[in-house]
């Protein structure tokens, strides 16, 4: 339940394969005139001391009150490192597309990776909303999607302001309501994965990977 006359978001989930993993999911809120329609099938690869899972998939998000706008976004990668050495570090990486059928409008972004050497640009996102017929660059977008991402207007050079991790936190972050723990049945995910949560939250990732299994 959202706050301000916000209405309700409903979320459904679920599993759909196993072998391959496949996981669905449906996203919406009739007050706020948004849903959203996914399904990922991540792919790993491993590579010694790191992972790069692919995540196969499409995200649809359909604006009900923007004349039905539907947006369709694919993923980048995630990399995981310090599996044998170094520190433990998860990014995204690669890029990622947004594209709107109805307006001709699209996106694409690129999430920079901190690299083996550790002089990249962690979090980094750099990339451009353009006009899909012509090509041209509309707004330039750089920053980091854990903290600013600042949109440019590519005909005046003005600056603003368009992702703020910190405020979206701040003002938006949402509390689970859940039964108390004594209550929560053996089925219950939060039972099942109880061990292996407890370890993410202490960050001991070979805890969490004993508790896994």
């Amino acid at each position: 339940m959202h706050e301000n006359g916000g209405g309700y978001t409903v979320l459904v989930a679920e599993q759909v394969s196993h072998h391959p993993p496949i996981t669905a999911l449906h996203l919406c809120n009739e007050t706020l005139g948004f849903k959203m329609n996914s399904f990922t099938a991540p792919e790993p690869r491993f590579w010694g001391n790191s992972v790069e899972v692919k995540l196969r998939g499409v995200n649809r998000i359909t604006l009900e009150k923007w004349d039905n706008e539907e947006y369709e976004l694919t993923r980048p990668f995630i990399h995981m490192s310090g599996f044998l050495a170094g520190r433990h570090r998860l990014e995204f990486v690669g890029s990622t597309s947004v594209v709107c059928l109805k307006t001709g409008v699209s996106a694409e972004i690129e999430f920079k990776s901190k690299g083996m050497l550790g002089r990249g640009e962690l979090n980094g996102i750099h990339g451009r909303v353009y006009n899909a017929a012509s090509g041209k660059t509309l707004y330039t977008i750089v920053g980091t999607w854990d903290g600013i991402l600042t949109a440019t207007n590519a005909s005046t050079g003005e600056d603003h302001i368009l992702f703020d991790y910190g405020l979206v936190v701040a003002e938006h972050s949402m509390i689970a309501i859940l039964p108390p723990l004594d209550e929560h049945e053996e089925t219950f995910s939060s039972s099942v994965w109880a061990e292996c949560s407890e370890a993410i939250w202490k960050t001991d990732s070979v805890a969490a990977n004993i508790g896994k299994r």
